[in-house]
């Protein structure tokens, strides 16, 4: 359920959507952020990886910021991300109005999703408070054009 979007095209103004944070509107997500990337000329490994990146990303959103999935569909436990270009980066913003959870200290095969974003991007910055949580993901546009 993409609700807005910002900018004339993904070359000239910032996009934005915001999804309910259910697991199904995931593949929204990915859809539309595809499409935005679209006009950007990126190479299909720079492209996967930053949809990969920003859908774990997101999927924290849907599994931590709010507590148990059945509380996520009442209305305002939402995820949105942002990108906006500037002119040597992509700049992806994923936020939620839930509460940051500590990782794990022992994941039991789950907690990986930080370290690949890391991987995935020149730069992961997470930014948390009494509102929410904001990650910035950030592309060098000269690493896979």
């Amino acid at each position: 359920m993409q609700r807005s979007a910002a900018g004339n095209g993904a070359l000239d103004g910032e996009r934005r959507g915001r999804w309910r944070a259910e697991p199904d509107e995931l593949l929204a997500m990915r859809t539309a952020l595809r499409s935005w990337l679209a006009g950007f000329g990126l190479d299909t490994e720079a492209e996967h990886g930053l949809v990969v990146a920003v859908n774990e990303a997101a999927t924290n959103s849907v599994e931590h910021a709010y507590g148990s999935p059945v509380a996520s569909s009442v209305d305002g436990r939402t995820f949105e991300v942002k990108l906006h270009a500037e002119p040597d980066w992509l700049c992806l913003e994923i936020t939620d109005r839930g509460l940051w959870q500590e990782p794990a200290a022992v994941a039991e095969g789950r907690g990986l999703g930080i370290p690949l974003m890391h991987q995935l991007v020149s730069s992961v910055t997470i930014d948390k408070n009494d509102r929410g949580t904001r990650v910035v993901l950030r592309h060098n546009r000269a690493d896979g054009k």
